[in-house]
C-alpha cells in the first residue's frame, strides 16, 4: 500500500508540474497579459518546488521510527493537498487580480501547508531528521493565511510559491556555506 500511494503521489506531482507547463504553453495563444504570465509561472515555479522536495526526502536514509508505520496516511494527506492546490492554481491562472477570500485562501494557502506539515510527519516516521527550514516554511505559511484576504489571487499565490522556493533553496545554500566554514 505505501509504496503505490508514494508512486501515485509521484503520478500527481509530475501531473501538476505538466499542468503548469501545459497552461504557460496554451497561454502562447492568447494576448500577453502579465497577471496570467505571472500566476503560471508561480504555478509552474511551486509545482517544481514541491517535486523537488519530494525527492530529496525520498533520496534520504531511511530509518523506521516507528516499526510497522507505512506513513501511508500521510501520502493521502499530501495527495489531497496536491490535488486542492491544482485547482487553486487553475482559478489564479484564471482570475489572477480577484480578491483572495477565505475559501481560495485555504486553498492557495492551506494546501502547501499541508502538504509539507504531511511531508514532515512522513520525515519524522521515517527515522529522518526534520528539516528546520521545512519547520520555518510551516509557519511562515501559516502566517500567510490570515493576511492573505488582504491581497489578491496571484499575490497570495506568489508568497505561498515563495516560501516552498525559500524552503527548496535553504538547505544547499546553507550546507555550501558550512562547507566554506568548515574549509576556512
Amino acid at each position: 500500500m505505501p509504496r503505490t500511494l508514494s508512486r501515485y503521489l509521484m503520478v500527481v506531482t509530475a501531473l501538476l508540474v505538466l499542468a503548469a507547463w501545459m497552461t504557460i504553453t496554451a497561454l502562447s495563444d492568447l494576448p500577453p497579459s502579465t497577471p496570467v504570465l505571472l500566476a503560471a509561472l508561480s504555478a509552474l515555479l511551486g509545482a517544481l518546488a514541491i517535486w523537488c522536495l519530494y525527492y530529496a526526502a525520498l533520496a534520504q536514509p531511511v530509518r523506521p521510527a516507528w516499526p510497522g508505520s507505512s506513513g501511508h496516511l500521510t501520502h493521502v494527506v499530501m495527495i489531497i493537498a496536491l490535488c486542492a492546490w491544482a485547482v487553486g492554481n487553475a482559478r489564479v491562472i484564471a482570475y489572477p487580480m480577484q480578491a483572495t477570500h477565505l475559501p481560495a485562501a485555504c486553498v492557495l494557502v492551506g494546501a502547501p501547508l499541508a502538504w509539507l506539515a504531511a511531508l514532515m510527519l512522513w520525515q519524522y516516521r521515517r527515522g529522518l531528521r526534520v528539516p528546520r527550514q521545512h519547520l520555518i516554511g510551516l509557519l511562515a505559511l501559516a502566517l500567510l493565511l490570515p493576511v492573505s484576504g488582504y491581497a489578491d489571487l496571484l499575490t497570495t499565490n506568489g508568497l505561498a510559491t515563495l516560501i516552498l522556493l525559500a524552503v527548496l533553496l535553504w538547505e544547499p545554500l546553507a550546507r555550501s556555506r558550512r562547507a566554506a566554514w568548515r574549509s576556512q
